[in-house]
């Protein structure tokens, strides 16, 4: 039914074709029963310089399409492998033209009835996506962007969601980021999402201070992935207790690098 159409424009046509039965409304009001926007001028020509400026300027947003795009892409396939049905409502072919707009669609074949999405199948498919062959989880935003590239093919398309596809969504969200907080605490996430370096260089940098014999660089590395890398109540800790047993240099090397908190002997990360 949507295949070779522009369905952005079909959607606004079928908007209008419904507004018209109120023949005897004034044309304003006949724009708001179909639901079209109040925009004075819209039939105007707009001159070749000024659309080039705009273009120019709009041109700006290309930079992300084609990762959208591919994202879109990847679920539209992901829909028909699995739930055939449910794709055949929501997805359409595009039409000769609108393959060739490069800029919009990039390599796009298909795209997506924005206005009918049930949450739920983005859903499943968010969650299908988080985990890796090897066992190990994705990070969160490179996951979350599935659901930013419906949100923004969708305003590409001029389309609007349904009125509660959003609050499912951020709700939904929400939970999946509270289970790769658990994920990120099991060491289960990949490695370069779960800090902001591996450990395996950290381990490198660690041996080294060892081996060179520089104790403060390697209990302030200690500290630094134990405390701060970790998400645990450390408030209750202090190196003020224990200040005579501490390994000798350590509190003047950070001192010197204005580690230490002037109103207190424990280091302010501490």
């Amino acid at each position: 039914m949507y295949r070779n159409q522009n369905y952005g424009r079909a959607y606004r046509a079928g908007a209008a074709a419904a507004g018209a039965a109120a023949s005897l409304a004034q044309p304003h009001q006949q724009a708001v029963a179909a639901g079209a926007p109040r925009f004075a001028g819209m039939d105007v020509s707009i001159l070749p310089e000024h659309r080039a400026a705009l273009d120019d300027t709009l041109s700006n947003r290309v930079k992300c399409v084609p990762n959208y795009r591919n994202r879109i892409k990847e679920y539209i396939k992901w829909l028909q492998n699995h739930y055939p049905d449910y794709a055949a409502e929501v997805a359409f072919e595009l039409s000769d033209d609108q393959k060739a707009n490069k800029k919009m669609y990039h390599t796009a074949t298909h795209d997506l009835r924005y206005d009918i999405l049930n949450p739920q199948f983005m859903q499943l498919f968010m969650s299908s996506k988080k985990e890796r062959p090897d066992g190990k989880h994705y990070g969160f935003d490179h996951v979350r962007k599935y659901h930013d590239a419906v949100l923004y093919c969708a305003k590409m398309a001029e389309v609007q969601l349904p009125s509660d596809y959003l609050f499912q969504m951020n709700a939904y969200k929400d939970t999946m980021k509270k289970e790769f907080t658990i994920v990120k605490g099991e060491g289960k996430m990949e490695e370069h999402e779960a800090d902001p370096i591996p450990f395996s260089l950290y381990e490198d940098m660690n041996m080294w201070a060892i081996e060179a014999g520089s104790v403060s660089t390697w209990a302030f590395s200690a500290l630094q992935w134990n405390c701060i890398g970790r998400t645990v109540n450390i408030s209750p800790l202090g190196f003020h207790k224990d200040i005579k047993y501490a390994p000798t240099g350590l509190f003047s090397h950070m001192q010197q690098q204005g580690l230490l908190c002037k109103f207190c002997i424990g280091p302010c990360f501490v």
